[in-house]
């Protein structure tokens, strides 16, 4: 009986232990299984057929991506390169510094298109907080503040939606 018990709790732990091995390993070698807009949509808390509505786009989207970010990378490397080239010159730099711009844009571009698409399927609570994120995520890269409507500031603007820079009419109207 001893003999049995002793037996099972080895199985079972044989088991549970093949289960973890086993899911780690399957994990282990993809990438991240939450994509970034699914994140994004989670956050912004989109039903449903909110997120049918987008796939196409997703889907559009994260191809495009996928090819732009390994030409932003491509354009990097080759960019460094340059900056370690002892023969090189400040035109081979900036050269290779135009290519990485034009790269980044191309990225910039691409993400700028499919916010536009995606907000067209936003309620207003959703798209202020995908505004709010947006705020934060510039200022967090390029430092300072960022003023506009219902944009929330980076430690606050002080400036109100009507005597903020640059909003005339069709900005204060939103996105």
């Amino acid at each position: 009986m001893k003999l049995q018990v002793i037996l099972l709790v080895l199985s079972i732990l044989a088991l549970g232990f093949g289960s973890f091995a086993a899911t780690r390993a399957y994990y282990g070698q993809q990438a991240c299984p939450v994509s970034e807009l699914t994140a994004l949509q989670d956050y912004l808390q989109l039903s449903h057929n909110q997120r049918r509505s987008l796939s196409r786009f997703d889907s559009r989207y994260l191809d495009r991506r996928e090819e732009l970010r390994r030409r932003v990378w491509d354009a990097r490397v080759e960019f460094l390169n340059v900056l370690r080239d002892p023969d090189s010159s400040a035109s081979d730099a900036i050269l290779a510094l135009d290519r990485l711009r034009s790269a980044q844009r191309a990225m910039q571009v691409n993400t700028v298109s499919y916010i536009f698409q995606l907000r067209r399927h936003l309620t207003s609570q959703q798209r202020e907080k995908l505004l709010g994120a947006m705020d934060r995520g510039m200022c967090a890269l390029t430092g300072g503040q960022v003023m506009g409507r219902g944009w929330g500031g980076c430690g606050g603007c002080g400036w109100s939606d009507s005597t903020a820079p640059g909003l005339g009419r069709r900005a204060r109207r939103g996105l």
